[in-house]
């Protein structure tokens, strides 16, 4: 298990380790359009979402959990967690409140989550998955580097018993192309091309 307690900053956005001091302003940024990404009920109250980051603090499977803060107003706007190999959701979990999209917060939230836990855990890839008809976010992982796969059904634990995923891949070595957009031309030295 790995787990950082750093923040990250960005130009735009500062990624915070998820604290219970943030589960208020999270669970107000769960707008309808970003429950109905997530797969979320739109009665979910405060006590879920409490619940829910509280179990998700203590789990052993997720490795980095970050609220995401817009640099110009501090406030929480999303939330970036890399999570075990095994975990059957996807390593890469993420949303941004729709307010905030556009404008590269979310590439630069994705950005330096995937640094750091390629600097941790010295990885080769990374995968995610993303419902067919999330075309904005397809598009935002593809830009980050990630490559469809495979198509999935995926659980939903609340709403729809399986959807259509895309299975998307971010190896290690499309990572250092991202990583030349961001700092410009530097190596990343221990990666693997597994594609």
């Amino acid at each position: 298990m790995i787990k950082s307690n750093d923040h990250l900053q960005g130009k735009l956005v500062t990624l915070q380790p998820l604290r219970e001091q943030f589960f208020e302003e999270y669970h107000r940024m769960f707008s309808p359009t970003v429950r109905h990404w997530l797969g979320l009920p739109s009665t979910a109250d405060m006590q879920v979402t409490v619940d829910f980051l509280s179990a998700a603090l203590v789990d052993e499977q997720y490795y980095l959990f970050y609220g995401i803060f817009d640099n110009q107003t501090n406030k929480l706007i999303g939330s970036i967690v890399v999570r075990s190999p095994e975990y059957p959701k996807g390593q890469l979990g993420s949303w941004l409140n729709e307010h905030y999209w556009g404008g590269g917060r979310y590439q630069e939230a994705l950005y330096l989550a995937l640094k750091k836990y390629f600097e941790l855990t010295g990885s080769d890839s990374i995968f995610a998955y993303v419902e067919e008809g999330n075309v904005r976010s397809l598009r935002a992982h593809q830009k980050g580097g990630f490559v469809i796969v495979d198509e999935a059904e995926q659980e939903r634990k609340y709403l729809c018993p399986g959807i259509r995923a895309h299975k998307l891949l971010l190896t290690c070595a499309a990572f250092d192309a991202v990583r030349k957009r961001f700092e410009g031309d530097c190596d990343v030295s221990d990666c693997k091309e597994t594609l």
